[in-house]
């Protein structure tokens, strides 16, 4: 990070006569490639921590354990996130992806053994450990590992990435296949297997396919970029050769951007000098029809800076964009638009389009899909006045080469924190974007997180300064994210609490904003003359709220100050309500001079009660369903929910109390897919179809 905070200070000094200007500005930390630098054997000063006590870190794996019997299953989230492992050792250079349904994998490097070893865990959607308490040995090794690269493998587990070195070069990079259960996958070596040929590397990374197979690649000792296929068995998948794939010509740039083309193969995006190029690979290997293996020059001269960042996203329907910095007075970003076939986006200029500009040196831009067609971009933004002004901008551009409906040109600003280092952004699934950062507050590194919509601006709920996840006590930084499945975010960093060295800690943000030291809906349920609300909240009787109420399409009003009992379970019962009304319901918390609205719900209070199942809400579902039923009677109650084929696929007792309910149903694991529910109370049985498409 340092040696990239150099390279653009010396850019400004020569353009502006003045470093400070970008004065703690830091790229994020691209996870898909790995660049070898000078200062990268730093690490090798770490991990002071003593051994922990022998066990066997490849031992019996536990299988996977269903939700505990409740609403929300087992919550394992806590204020100020939760240690991912139960070990303490030095713990750093953490990586994460999505396990794809709802929660995340972890991994790092580990110091446990006073060596560098790879450890991993896997977390649920409420925070609860699936693999070996201590964490699963990825591989053990007695040489330095110096950064690792993790993509997920389509079936819950992951693919990790790693270089071995005892010099200026990696000597091997090896692959890892973990599986969603927490073991090494048939055909695997145990502790990794070589991918490259003798010799070594220079950098290495991989593309996100999310098929079952790795595509990976690596700069070799001539600065040549390779790829290479392996299957899920470990195997060099046919159509290619343990060689690699050579593209473009032998640099030693090595700022590269690869991401998937949604067919199995990848988009690789490089720089060369003063040259953005670009190209695709196909599955079956080779270069794909249209593209070439010396790239498609996407932007070249001298006022083309890709070294201040470059960007790839994949696009619906197959297409790319690329977004670069570009020095027009001072650094700008623009981007291109290329279809599957290699062909530019129709009308777009062969410059591309300004993405962002304006005042200030806007550079370091990462890029998500905004699942229309177009992507939406982040970077990095220092202005001119005041000096040091340092902000996290995003920019929402069309498949047509336009800023989107509602985005002006200044972008939205979604940080102002001087001297962060952010992650990469992630889709929050409804054309928006998230982010989260490190940076100081007070005295010590904290972790903050945004999310901007789809239409342009802060989403509601979210603060304009972003919300805190963490400000314990010591530092908290190199924070990554992955999707919670719900439109909101689970976030794993390095934390150095506790006076041990470093440790891996994780802590989820929910849709509306809501973290760990927050509360979240369980229950609510109406029935004539009454409503009932319950959320719980990890923080225990610290929280406090107001409960806000809107009548019918009305503002809302708070009408009641509540506090969490011990456990952290939050209970209101509203009795002024009118039968055959409808009437939503929040909780409002007030943090750092921001109001926070949390849990919301709408319900209808009967005026009379009858056995009826609405099913999911929404349906379709996008994320976590929540379910809506009517009981009658107090009678038991349970639901079913049917595969298309007729097999029970999640069962689960309900709350039997008589009147309209919503309750999470978040812990099925559902995958996506149609759905028949059945609810059955006494001899009566009702059914509703559902939908989930996350």
């Amino acid at each position: 990070m340092l040696v990239r905070s150099a390279v653009v200070c010396s850019l400004l000094v020569l353009v502006a006569g003045s470093a400070a200007a970008v004065e703690g500005a830091a790229r994020p930390r691209n996870q898909g490639w790995v660049r070898w630098t000078d200062g990268a054997h730093a690490r090798a000063a770490r991990g002071t921590a003593a051994p922990v006590a022998a066990r066997d870190p490849r031992g019996p794996v536990a299988p996977l354990e269903a939700p505990l019997p409740g609403l929300l299953g087992s919550i394992a989230w806590t204020g100020g996130g939760i240690p991912v492992c139960a070990t303490e050792s030095g713990q750093f250079g953490v990586r994460a992806i999505s396990d794809n349904s709802g929660g995340v994998i972890a991994a790092w490097i580990d110091y446990r053994r006073a060596q560098y070893d790879i450890y991993a865990m896997r977390l649920d959607g409420n925070g609860n450990r699936l693999w070996p308490p201590d964490g699963f040995a990825v591989a053990l090794t007695d040489s330095f590992i110096d950064e690792i690269v993790t993509v997920p493998d389509g079936a819950g587990g992951a693919f990790v990435v790693f270089g071995v070195t005892t010099g200026l070069d990696y000597q091997d990079v090896r692959a890892q296949h973990v599986t969603a259960a927490g073991g090494i996958a048939s055909g695997w070596p145990a502790n990794g297997r070589s991918s490259v040929p003798p010799g070594g590397a220079t950098g290495y990374g991989a593309v996100s396919t999310n098929d079952g197979s790795l595509l990976m690649g690596w700069t070799d000792l001539g600065d040549q970029l390779r790829l290479v296929r392996l299957t899920g068995a470990g195997a060099v998948a046919s159509g290619w050769t343990a060689a690699g794939l050579a593209l473009g010509r032998a640099q030693n740039d090595g700022n590269i951007n690869p991401v998937p083309d949604g067919a199995g193969g990848g988009y690789l995006c490089w720089a060369e000098s003063d040259s953005v190029l670009l190209t695709r690979v196909a599955a079956a290997g080779g270069v794909a029809p249209g593209w070439t293996a010396a790239g498609k020059v996407i932007n070249s001269g001298f006022t083309s800076f890709p070294f201040l960042g470059l960007a790839a996203s994949p696009l619906t329907g197959g297409n790319v964009m690329v977004f670069w910095a570009n020095f027009g007075g001072d650094p700008d970003i623009y981007a291109m638009r290329y279809d599957a076939a290699g062909t530019p986006g129709a009308a777009w200029p062969a410059t591309g389009v300004l993405a962002l500009g304006g005042a200030g040196y806007q550079f370091f831009p990462e890029a998500v899909s905004d699942g229309a067609g177009g992507a939406l971009m982040v970077c990095q933004m220092t202005s001119l006045s005041p000096v040091g002004a340092d902000s996290l901008v995003a920019q929402r551009v069309t498949g047509a080469g336009a800023l989107a409906a509602g985005w002006t040109a200044a972008g939205v600003t979604m940080a102002k924190h001087p001297g962060k280092i952010a992650s990469e952004p992630l889709s929050d699934g409804a054309g928006g974007a998230l982010v989260a950062w490190t940076a100081v507050k007070s005295v010590d590194d904290d972790i903050f997180a945004q999310r901007v919509g789809g239409a342009g601006g802060i989403v509601s709920a979210w603060p304009n300064g972003g919300r805190t996840v963490c400000q314990e006590a010591a530092d908290q930084n190199e924070v990554k994210i992955v999707t919670d499945g719900a439109n909101g975010l689970i976030a794993v960093w390095e934390d150095y609490r506790g006076g041990t060295g470093e440790r891996v800690y994780a802590a989820r943000v929910l849709s509306d904003g809501t973290v760990g030291t927050q509360a979240a809906l369980v229950s609510a349920s109406a029935e004539p003359g009454r409503a009932r609300l319950h959320w719980f909240s990890a923080a225990g009787a610290a929280f406090e709220a107001g409960v806000e109420r809107a009548a019918g399409a009305g503002a809302f009003a708070e009408i009641a100050r509540v506090r969490a009992d011990g456990l952290g379970h939050v209970r209101y019962e509203d009795h002024d309500v009118v039968a055959g009304e409808n009437y939503r319901y929040r909780l409002a918390m007030r943090e750092n001079g921001a109001t926070s609205y949390l849990g919301e719900v709408a319900l209808r209070v009967p005026e009379g009660l009858r056995l009826a199942l609405a099913g999911f809400v929404p349906n379709p579902v996008v994320g976590a369903p929540r379910l809506a039923y009517t009981l009658a009677t107090g009678e038991r109650a349970r639901i079913e929910v049917l595969d298309t084929a007729g097999r029970r696929v999640a069962e689960r007792e309900l709350e039997s109390t008589p009147g309209e309910h919503v309750v999470s149903f978040e812990g099925a694991a559902l995958g996506p897919g149609v759905y028949v529910l059945r609810l059955t109370q006494g001899a009566r049985s009702v059914t509703a179809r559902a939908a989930i498409v996350r």
